[in-house]
């Protein structure tokens, strides 16, 4: 990835220079490689030369001493090294040289591959393009993106502004797919037939900058298109009933209450009673 913005830019931004510095000291790390002095200013002179628009000394400037002067050892890689050493020493309780390997393993996910996603996002919220470096962060940024309800995408992710920006929202439907696949699968249970919208949580008012642009009714790995939130509820209801499904088991009240309610279908005698849908009914029966 990092090669390819290169050979597209003929630099380094400072989210692919801290992408470029994560992946070295992961590997020295993982092919336990002395990390010295020595393969410090290999490491940086290795850089310059594989991308001359950098320099060695933005990489490591080694130790040194004039008089009462100290400098100690510094820059891109030796810091990366050092955070990775602290992690270190708070997991395992040690500063012991050799780590197991599981130790280290730990580290890089915790330190080096969180440390990516942020300059990730960081690039997605600034740049929409290239496109194979920016469909590559997407992908990896998923889990972490999603997670977070408190923004609005369409206006912090300047890719999705794109006349390509659909694909975007598309794989996101597929992690989101996926995940309900493994949640469901881990409770012993299928998928049942669900609602997605695209865009913002805060607002369905269709004049509103901030509004969902897209609603979706998943069925299996199918993603059918609807134009407004109420038809993509009313091809999930009836996909239920047309295809003999069970409403989800977390949101099987919702569910009954509409069929009760909007669609006026009774509950069979087999069907479980909730007593809150029904005082619910009752209640808006008596408004």
């Amino acid at each position: 990835m990092v090669l390819k913005f290169y050979e597209l830019k003929h630099y380094l931004n400072g989210a692919m220079r801290n992408k470029l510095v994560a992946v070295i000291i992961k590997d020295q790390i993982q092919n336990n490689e002395n990390l010295n002095r020595t393969r410090f200013i290999e490491l940086a002179k290795g850089i310059e030369e594989l991308f001359p628009s950098e320099t060695e000394e933005l990489y490591f400037i080694p130790y040194c001493k004039e008089g009462n002067i100290i400098s100690p050892n510094r820059r891109k890689l030796y810091d990366k090294f050092c955070n990775i050493k602290k992690e270190i020493t708070k997991i395992s309780g040690t500063k012991r040289k050799h780590i197991n390997i599981w130790i280290v393993m730990t580290i890089v996910y915790t330190v080096v591959c969180t440390k990516d996603y942020e300059d990730s996002l960081i690039w997605l919220r600034n740049n929409v393009g290239p496109d194979n470096i920016l469909h590559n962060l997407w992908k990896e940024t998923s889990g972490y993106r999603l997670k977070d309800r408190n923004i609005n995408m369409m206006t912090t992710y300047l890719g999705l502004s794109k006349p390509t920006g659909h694909i975007l929202n598309f794989n996101d439907l597929k992690t989101v797919f996926s995940n309900k696949v493994d949640k469901a699968f881990s409770l012993g249970l299928m998928v049942q037939p669900f609602v997605v919208y695209v865009g913002d949580g805060c607002s369905f008012n269709e004049k509103s900058s901030n509004a969902p642009f897209s609603f979706y009714t998943i069925i299996n790995e199918t993603h059918f298109k609807v134009e407004t939130i109420l038809k993509a509820f009313d091809v999930c209801f009836k996909s239920f009933h047309t295809l003999n499904l069970k409403y989800p088991f977390e949101a099987e009240q919702i569910w009954r209450f509409m069929q009760v309610y909007f669609y006026e279908i009774p509950e069979s005698r087999v069907e479980k009673k909730f007593l809150s849908v029904k005082s619910l009914i009752k209640d808006l029966n008596n408004l």
